[in-house]
């Protein structure tokens, strides 16, 4: 069996800086090979937990939504190669990318590597594992059908 190395970042919402309580939103994942780079990225469209854990106004977390949205374009920009990136990004410059580095309470995790037998698996997998399990009303298994924004595409 094949395994696929990647690297993954976690996109969190952090609250307070000094309890450093977080709550994941979404992964970005980047498979580099011989084919190009693949970058995927999913993030979460249920905000229930968070606004009851951290007792969130609605304007907050519409202001959250509109920010993923614009992450989400700017990811498809990167897809349509109009990003201003380097030949060969590494998932860091790509996530700078998507998110500058500030004082804001979203951020992207250091990345990390990992192995998957499959691209598509490795999405489902960390998105349920790290994201929706801990979401109100979430099944035992990643059904992949409870997103809002995702995207997947070759990055050349």
């Amino acid at each position: 069996m094949k395994l696929y190395p990647y690297q993954y970042q976690v996109l969190r919402y952090v609250h307070d800086r000094n309890t450093g309580e977080f709550i994941n939103l979404g992964v970005v994942l980047h498979f580099s090979d011989e084919s190009g780079n693949l970058l995927q990225s999913r993030f979460t469209s249920k905000f229930k937990r968070l606004s009851q854990f951290f007792k969130t106004e609605p304007a907050t977390l519409k202001g959250l939504k509109n920010v993923l949205t614009h992450m989400q374009q700017k990811l498809q920009q990167l897809q349509a190669g109009k990003g201003n990136l380097t030949s060969n990004p590494d998932l860091q410059d790509l996530t700078r990318y998507l998110l500058p580095p500030d004082d804001s309470s979203l951020i992207f995790t250091p990345p990390q590597e990992a192995l998957a037998p499959a691209q598509e698996q490795a999405l489902n997998h960390l998105f349920f594992s790290l994201v929706e399990r801990y979401e109100p009303n979430t099944p035992t298994h990643s059904s992949g059908n409870k997103v809002k924004i995702s995207s997947e595409k070759t990055i050349r």
